[in-house]
């Protein structure tokens, strides 16, 4: 378990990006696995501990139509009789390349014989299986071909050796194993209990199968059938549970390796029919399956899958161990050597190799979409083929140009290149920039090389950039890359100004926080909610909401203005401030309506004369620091007659008292309080005022500013 927890750390962990900002200078590092992972590899690998390595090379022999057909993608690949065969995903074909060249060499027949899921060369022939038909075909060396095998089953998942016999098929729906001599004679055949039977694997006179739903490494008797067509089953060495697949069987040093899919990857094996069953087999306790000697075998219960697709090692003895997890659904794995494998993963167009003493690295990088099968020999050639596009790649173990073109990168907007840094050794930086995220010849320069140990190219500045590493030697590799280069500034803007009443009780500003350098917008008016008093207090507070999109550090100045007049007053002085928002002492500032300026400069994240600027002016804010006042107080026929003024805002509400009563709302003579001249007779009757001796009158305005007055009654 701890080679297992030490291959995903390097796996995952190694790689790091930094961004760093000064003075609009951008500090961009690629250094480790994740960080050169984005990437494209051409005749270059990255190791696990993220060095980019010469590697193997790649030709391309890509196909777009056959016979006016469109091809979409290759499922196979088989190599035999001095030529490189291919299965298409789609169109049922195998096509023979030969001197650069693509010619059908075979159609199915059958109205279901749609994809070539299967195709392997063996005893001077080729052996193509067919699905969902379930079909094998035999095609001898003269061209002709026979119908081997149209059973039961609808798919067919790989055809291997049998040794000098012949060949052994694995069929799903329902999973089994068909045996075929030389010639394409079925021999027998028999199911196992699983919806698919993936692969097979014989060392000596063990015969080992992998299964889908359930997933599970089968230890057989021999490849015998009993009477009831079934194959009877020794030991099960791996159970996964019945939502997984097991993919691919390898032979390794003292065991061998599983490829172990999850159903929800989304992988090749169709899900379980209802007649298999849905329930998971992990509620139970044990497996029990046939046995060559007519008792049943028990097995252990299943194994909690990890997270994602992952190789297992399982020995005959039924010892098991996970050595990698974390995969995109693996779809081949070949043997690369005596002990390393090489998987392809549904993830980019990408192979990694994957070596149990060391860890695992990226060894195939394609543009397709994904690496269906591959053929390696012993000398390290081989082919790759591929989906996402019908192209088969020869693979060359050295290759002449290893490079490796980092990815392409948006500065956001025209970005002068400044110095380029390089760790390692054996191998020269270039860079280009271009106009456009992608790189065209009519957009783009050329690339420049960067000097020597280090320096400036002289490129042309862009929006965009990318940079390319050309390998020399067997000894070269690269480490880490680091590019500097300054972004244009940005004008800052403001987005929203707000002016509230706020409390009295004043928190401390040393505990205020400066806002950080984001590029998004930075809210002050969020602060201005808990703040709002809930009546006039004399001291506005004022918030602003500000953006700058290079991130840098702003000062805000703002400035108050009384309407109808021309100078701005300052509220924050001469230097600004960094806080997103300031308060206003509105109570030393004269009744009126008032505009609020912010104004936001970038000069402290800029070099002199390189500042930007931005400023929005508010709504027109009301200060009003002065009560109502009443009057005109006359009493005559037992009525109160009374005028309420307000110079800074509306009237509220005005009310009356007799004595030292309670308070009472009364009307206008027009009905409703509305403006700031309101003209009042109270009749004492309605206020029970008889033999009282004063009435009060209180008056309030809009901003909540009152005032108290009263007439003495004879």
């Amino acid at each position: 378990m701890k080679k297992f927890i030490v291959i995903i750390s390097c796996l995952g962990l190694m790689g790091i990006v930094v961004s760093a900002q000064a003075g609009g200078t951008e500090l961009v590092v690629d250094q480790g696995v994740q960080s050169f992972d984005q990437g494209t590899f051409e005749g270059t690998v990255l190791s696990h501990d993220g060095l980019i390595l010469s590697g193997p090379g790649l030709k391309e022999h890509m196909v777009s139509e056959i016979d006016g057909k469109p091809i979409d993608g290759f499922t196979a690949v088989a190599r035999g009789g001095g030529d490189v065969y291919v299965g298409t995903t789609a169109s049922g074909q195998v096509l023979r390349l030969r001197k650069g060249k693509f010619v059908s060499v075979f159609k199915g027949t059958h109205e279901n014989d749609i994809g070539v899921t299967a195709l392997a060369w063996h005893h001077g022939a080729l052996w193509v299986g067919l699905s969902p038909s379930g079909r094998v075909i035999r095609i001898d060396a003269q061209g002709k071909s026979h119908v081997v095998y149209d059973g039961d089953a609808t798919y067919i998942w790989s055809i291997r050796a049998d040794g000098k016999k012949g060949v052994v098929i694995s069929t799903g729906s329902p999973g089994g194993l068909v045996f075929a001599d030389s010639k394409g004679k079925v021999r027998r055949s028999g199911t196992l209990q699983a919806e698919h039977v993936m692969d097979t694997l014989q060392i000596g006179k063990k015969r080992w199968a992998a299964t889908s739903y359930p997933g599970r490494v089968l230890e057989l008797s021999g490849g015998k059938v009993a009477k009831d067509g079934s194959i009877p089953v020794r030991r099960v060495l791996l159970d996964m549970g019945m939502k997984t697949e097991v993919r691919r069987l390898q032979p390794v040093e003292g065991g061998m390796y599983a490829a172990v899919n999850p159903r929800k990857s989304g992988t090749t094996a169709p899900a379980p029919s209802k007649s298999a069953g849905g329930s998971d087999s992990k509620k139970s306790k044990s497996v029990r399956t046939g046995s060559a000697f007519g008792s049943p075998v028990v097995a252990t219960a299943p194994l909690t899958l990890p997270k994602g697709s992952s190789v297992w090692f399982v020995d005959s003895s039924g010892t098991n161990r996970p050595e990698l997890a974390g995969l995109p659904p693996i779809l081949s794995m070949e043997r690369a050597d005596g002990v390393a494998v090489l998987l392809s993963l549904a993830d980019r167009g990408r192979a990694f190799l994957f070596n149990p003493k060391g860890a695992s690295s990226l060894y195939i990088d394609t543009p397709q979409a994904a690496i269906s099968d591959i053929l390696l020999n012993p000398d390290g050639t081989g082919y790759v083929a591929t989906t996402g596009g019908a192209a088969l790649y020869e693979l060359r173990p050295v290759t002449s140009k290893p490079r490796y073109y980092s990815k392409v990168r948006d500065s956001g907007g025209m970005a002068s290149m400044g110095r380029v840094d390089m760790v390692g050794k054996g191998f020269s930086a270039w860079v280009r920039t271009g106009s456009t995220y992608e790189v065209q010849a009519d957009t783009w320069s050329g690339f420049v090389k960067v000097p020597a140990g280090g320096g400036v190219p002289k490129v042309t500045p862009q929006r965009f950039y990318q940079y390319r590493l050309d390998l020399s030697g067997k000894e070269a590799h690269a480490r880490a890359i680091r590019l500097a280069f300054r972004s244009p500034n940005l004008a800052p803007s403001v987005h929203r100004v707000v002016v509230v009443d706020r409390v009295m009780k004043s928190s401390s500003p040393s505990k205020k926080k400066t806002p950080s350098r984001s590029r998004s917008v930075r809210k002050g008016t969020k602060r201005l909610k808990s703040s709002t008093a809930k009546r006039y207090t004399g001291i506005k507070r004022i918030g602003y909401d500000v953006q700058d999109l290079n991130g840098d550090k702003l000062r805000a100045f703002v400035s108050v203005r009384r309407i109808g007049t021309q100078a701005w007053i300052p509220i924050t002085g001469k230097d600004g401030t960094t806080r997103l928002y300031v308060d206003w002492i509105s109570a030393d500032f004269p009744d009126g309506r008032y505009e609020v300026r912010v104004g936001i400069s970038d000069a402290l994240g800029n070099p002199p004369g390189q500042e930007k600027r931005d400023h929005l002016i508010s709504e027109p804010v009301l200060i009003d620091n002065h009560p109502p006042s009443v009057a005109e107080i006359k009493v005559r026929d037992k009525k109160v007659h009374f005028t309420v003024r307000d110079a800074g805002s509306s009237l509220r509400a005005v009310e009356v008292a007799v004595d030292n009563g309670i308070w009472r709302e009364v009307a206008p003579r027009d009905g409703i309080v509305d403006g700031d001249k309101e003209s009042f007779q109270v009749n004492l009757r309605d206020l029970d005022g008889a033999g009282a001796g004063m009435v009060r009158i209180r008056a309030f305005d809009a901003m909540g500013n009152w005032i108290v007055d009263g007439v003495e009654l004879k």
